[in-house]
Order: structure tokens, then sequence, then C-alpha cells
């Protein structure tokens, strides 16, 4: 069977192993690239003009440990919040890797369950850090500008 993914392969086989997705929790798109979030494959599946697979289980930067969320920023980064290792992690447009950050905690800038991701006109980042019950905003950089939730709220001096 042949499907148009969304106009951005055209017609492609569905049937392909390249496809298999085990767990698809996050997606995005970006003029003709679209990022899926395999979270239970550690992977994330980029399809634009061909299928790339990036990402495998573990904790060393372009690894993974439960990819639940893919997000492009306003200049073409791409991140990806990790549920496992509890961070977050940079990549370029061709998925070189730029910088992490987080790891387990509840102090300013750690995570406990960062499952979402947004990006605002400014290109900040707001990250859901749903065990903490907050949301954490950064600047393109990591560093922490605001939390808010669970009796926080002031912005950081």
């Amino acid at each position: 069977m042949h499907v148009n993914l969304l106009g951005i392969l055209g017609e492609i086989d569905e049937t392909d192993e390249e496809l298999y997705l085990s767990t698809p929790v996050g997606i995005e798109v970006k003029g003709k690239v679209l990022a899926i979030a395999d979270l239970a494959n550690n992977r994330i599946v980029v399809i634009s003009d061909k299928i790339v697979k990036i990402g495998k289980y573990g904790t060393k930067p372009l690894s993974f440990d439960l990819p639940i969320d893919v997000r492009f920023d306003r200049k073409g980064y791409v991140l990806v919040t990790e549920i496992g290792n509890h961070r977050i992690q940079k990549f370029d447009s061709k998925f070189d890797f730029v910088k992490l950050w987080g790891g387990f905690g509840k102090i300013p800038g750690k995570f406990n369950i960062p499952n979402r991701i947004a990006v605002d006109k400014e290109n900040n980042y707001y990250v859901v850090d749903e065990f903490n019950r907050r949301i954490q905003k950064f600047d393109e950089d990591g560093n922490v500008i605001l939390i808010f939730g669970r009796g926080y709220g002031k912005e950081k001096e």
C-alpha cells in the first residue's frame, strides 16, 4: 500500500521496516521535515527526502532513554525531551549534537519527567517538569529564566 505522508515524501511504501514505530509519542513538522519521538525504540525518526533513525538506548549524547517529545526552535535547532534520562538534548538541523542539560532532581534546571517542550516567539523553551509539578522556562542556551508552579513564580535574578 502507498500513502502520501503529509506531502513530505510523496508516495512511500507503508510496509517498509524503516517506518516501524513502536511507541510514537511526540511529533513535529517544520517545512518538509517530520520528526517523531519513538519512545520504546529510544530514537527519533526524521522523515524528509529520506528516512533517518537517530539514537539508541543510552545516556551519552545522541543516545536516548524514553524520548517523549521533539520540537524545532525558531533557529532550526531540534530539541528532544527524555523522561528516562530526565534531560533535554539539543541538535542542529542535521542532528549533530549541540548540548544537553537537566538530569534528575528538584533544583532549577533539573527535572523529574520532562515530558513536553514548547518554544515561544523569542526562542525561549518551556518544559513541562511533570513530577516536580512545574514549568521551567529556559533561554536557548539552556539557562533557567523562570520557574512556575508548586510555589514557584519569581524571575531568576
